[in-house]
């Protein structure tokens, strides 16, 4: 009775402007938090646990009480650093390691959960039906796009600019194959790879020592592939360095014939190889997940650098809501010209319901020729992109599993003649619209 009187004292205690001024004691705070366990008051736990460990009470069963609370809650970001500072008094603690994967899991930390499983025991691995399988994913993913109008290729007029050697494309249609696949070759290395077909059909005028020449349809045929590897030498920090290769093939037509059955003739491929590399460093912080990266790429004549950096903030903890806001530097240089482009985008995503997630984004300024090192994603057109906003559905069967995925882009772009020797200073600015439509499947493994 003695002891039920004191527990309840301290709670009101605690629930008063007064609390300042009592500094509990052990026993105290063990009980409290023990008693709002048993009727899973998680708030008190949390708060009578800061307390707690604002007085320099700290042990074993306060983190793992504090950790407990915020799992269920579904704040699995706030119970991570409770988890791993109980695993400090008790390193080989199944309970707290078994909780804080499934946090680093649910809290969008898969890297960190891979690498803690190389603690885990034997029993442990079994019991929750971890497998020595090196594969952790494999996604797929059918792009297509619509292209510009009938009037907005009219309007391309180079009748002024025969002198001057270049090219300028306004996009047909296209449609884009994408596999991804990951594995691991310890816990704390994963590799990512990303193979891209992408056929492309554009309403291509081109410049060619002084002769013109128009294609109504021609299909550029390109393959890329980019492999990152994500180093994870400490638990909340992750390095990634990553590669990418570009190769495309546009036709050269010479014979467009003349009378019912002649077609035109192909007469070579214009080859070109590209790519880039890149370095990205992400840390985890509570509720933030904090990237900078900085890379190099070749593309359409010219040399590019880019410096970016990304915050991503998960509010409640988890994947129920998260914001992120991305800020880009991209320099492009070519026979000692220059051009400096300033980009953004920003996305929110959120739980609509138990089995939907939703997605909103937009990337603002007017760039060209950038290898994005968050979305993976390869802009080399010619054309110069001042917009695109779009949304992606995920509909997941489980937290972990297999997810069916769904997107689309508005793109507000601009079709420009190119000179070869500056390809800076386009000029004959068309502005189209198009919009792509992406479905797919994701399987984590």
């Amino acid at each position: 009775m003695k002891k039920a009187l004191t527990s309840l004292l301290l709670l009101v205690a605690i629930a008063t402007p007064l609390a300042a001024q009592h500094k509990p004691s052990f026993i105290e705070i063990d009980t409290a938090t023990y008693r709002s366990y048993l009727h899973k008051d998680w708030d008190r736990i949390i708060t009578v646990g800061k307390l707690g460990l604002s007085n320099d009470i700290d042990y074993y069963y306060l983190r793992l009480r504090i950790a407990y609370a915020y799992y269920m809650k579904k704040q699995y970001r706030q119970a991570i650093p409770y988890y791993q500072a109980a695993l400090k008094f008790s390193s080989k603690d199944a309970t707290a390691m078994e909780y804080l994967y499934y946090c680093y899991l649910y809290g969008d930390r898969f890297n960190d959960a891979e690498r803690l499983v190389r603690k885990f025991s034997p029993a442990l691995r079994k019991y929750l039906h971890i497998t020595t399988n090196p594969f952790t994913g494999l996604s797929l993913f059918v792009t297509y796009a619509t292209g510009a109008t009938a009037s907005e290729k009219e309007a391309v007029n180079l009748i002024e600019t025969e002198t001057v050697d270049g090219s300028q494309v306004l996009q047909n249609s296209f449609s884009n194959y994408n596999l991804n696949l990951n594995h691991k070759i310890t816990n704390s290395v994963i590799l990512h790879h990303s193979l891209n077909l992408l056929f492309k059909d554009e309403y291509s005028v081109a410049i060619g020592n002084g002769a013109p020449y128009l294609s109504e349809s021609q299909v550029v045929r390109q393959f890329s592939y980019m492999m990152a590897i994500d180093i994870t030498p400490i638990q909340g920090l992750t390095i990634t360095p990553a590669g990418t290769y570009v190769n495309y093939r546009i036709p050269i037509f010479y014979d467009y014939g003349a009378g019912l059955g002649k077609n035109r003739s192909v007469y070579a491929y214009n080859t070109h190889n590209e790519g880039g590399l890149s370095l990205k460093i992400t840390k985890q912080a509570g509720p933030l997940s904090i990237s900078i990266v900085g890379g190099y790429s070749y593309m359409n004549l010219s040399n590019q650098i880019t410096g970016a950096g990304s915050l991503t903030i998960y509010p409640l903890g988890n994947l129920n809501l998260y914001a992120t806001a991305t800020g880009y530097y991209h320099m492009q240089s070519q026979n000692g010209h220059s051009l400096n482009q300033v980009i953004q985008s920003y996305k929110l995503g959120f739980k609509v319901m138990k089995y939907l997630w939703l997605e909103g984004y937009t990337m603002l300024g007017d760039f060209s020729n950038l290898q994005d090192p968050f979305s993976g994603i390869t802009y080399n057109s010619l054309e110069l992109y001042h917009d695109f906003y779009g949304a992606n559905i995920y509909i997941p069967f489980s937290k972990i599993g297999v997810s069916l995925f769904g997107g689309y882009r508005n793109y507000n772009s601009i079709s420009q003649f190119v000179p070869v020797e500056n390809v800076f200073e386009g000029y004959n600015n068309i502005s189209f619209k198009y919009q792509s439509f992406t479905g797919g499947i994701i399987w984590k493994l």
